[in-house]
């Protein structure tokens, strides 16, 4: 028997150090995000978040270097 997934968007495996803002200003708690896709990003909060919440997300150690070409 084979399983088909109910996901719209294939899911890319990515481990990295996060850190999220919710429900108290200037206050953000760090997490992990596991993997993402076009329509979203799964990350472990430290605390149940209501659904559809807004949450502000940064990564400390993300560079764009690290995503774009040499210039010629």
């Amino acid at each position: 028997m084979q399983t088909h997934s109910r996901r719209n968007f294939p899911r890319n495996q990515y481990d990295a150090p996060i850190q999220y803002l919710y429900s108290q200003p200037d206050r953000y708690f760090n997490s992990r995000i596991f993997n993402y896709s076009q329509g979203g990003m799964y990350f472990e909060p430290l605390k149940s978040l209501k659904p559809n919440s807004q949450i502000n997300i940064i990564m400390p150690n993300y560079s764009c270097l690290l995503y774009t070409s040499p210039s010629p």
